[in-house]
């Protein structure tokens, strides 16, 4: 896809939802994308438990460089924030999460990361090739689902919790 064709659909204001799962019509996560010049802000939002809801909100700021969304890693660029059932948690719950995401996230530190995108015509949907230094790193492969920005979405938690089980 070429920058004018990703800018174009960057423009049409819809909700970047990756992982989606028809069967409860969830997303792993959702981004929101903004275009500011040659700029992308991205916000994404992730659940990483259900009960309680715990969410994290992380933004950061792309440069559109050809057909594809880049910036290098810095964990101190991010702006993150944990929510609890919708509001910022308390530090003593937000502060360990944080920390455990920026340890996860320590390899990529200074690293380049780009995604290239492809339209799948017949779908709609979008296919992100993920970049790191140059090089292909397939598990940040994507395939997002562009969903109007009024739609009600459910985000599944990252952290597997236990399915609830009936006894007969």
């Amino acid at each position: 896809m070429s920058g004018k064709s990703l800018l174009t659909l960057m423009a049409e204001d819809r909700v970047w939802c990756s992982g989606w799962r028809d069967k409860d019509q969830s997303c792993e996560d959702v981004a929101f994308l903004e275009v500011k010049g040659k700029e992308v802000s991205q916000t994404s939002r992730f659940r990483m438990l259900s009960d309680p809801d715990v969410q994290l909100v992380v933004r950061e700021t792309l440069k559109l460089e050809g057909g594809s969304l880049c910036s290098t890693f810095r964990f101190s660029a991010l702006e993150a924030i944990v929510l609890r059932d919708g509001e910022p948690a308390q530090p003593a719950e937000a502060l360990p999460l944080l920390a455990a995401m920026a340890e996860a996230m320590a390899d990529f530190e200074g690293k380049k990361a780009c995604e290239a995108y492809t339209r799948n015509n017949e779908t709609g949907e979008v296919h992100g090739r993920v970049t790191l230094d140059g090089e292909h790193a397939p598990e940040f492969d994507s395939i997002y689902r562009l969903i109007a920005p009024d739609t009600r979405i459910k985000l599944r938690p990252m952290i597997d919790e236990p399915e609830s089980t009936t006894i007969t």
